[in-house]
């Protein structure tokens, strides 16, 4: 499930992990939502030119852009008391449950501003961290022989 939701948001943010100094233009930025489909969606919401700054914000903190990490996120906190209650255990899963809500605040009250301070690299290098934590949290959880 971690796999599905979060894996292919991440991939399809390598382009936006850049050095500032060697940032895409706007081909790179146009290329980038096609690929994602979001290219609409971007010129919906901003109403502007391609900008480094609103796609990185677009990508990661929209929740109404279904590949971003945002939505990806609140997908599993959706699916994760679905599959507790499949299994009839009170408490199975509270962890899982407890790091992915984690996951969603940080991505509900992220600001773009902050991932651009921190340096985007550094700021997607500490969300796969987590996001790796999670993964094994659900092995544990739903998917290992008690």
């Amino acid at each position: 499930m971690k796999s599905q939701l979060i894996e292919p948001a991440v991939d399809t943010l390598s382009p936006v992990d850049v050095p500032q100094e060697s940032a895409p233009d706007f081909y790179t930025w146009s290329a980038l939502l096609r690929s994602l489909s979001a290219f609409e969606a971007y010129h919906a919401v901003y109403r502007d030119s391609l900008d480094g700054r609103r796609v990185t914000e677009l990508l990661i903190l929209r929740p109404d852009v279904p590949r971003s990490l945002r939505a990806c996120c609140d997908e599993i906190v959706a699916i994760l008391p679905k599959i507790e209650a499949r299994l009839g255990a009170d408490d199975a899963g509270r962890q899982v449950k407890r790091l992915a809500g984690q996951l969603a605040l940080r991505l509900e009250y992220g600001v773009v501003d902050e991932i651009l301070d921190a340096g985007v690299h550094r700021w997607l290098t500490g969300f796969l961290e987590e996001s790796a934590d999670l993964g094994t949290a659900i092995r544990e959880a739903y998917l290992e022989a008690s």
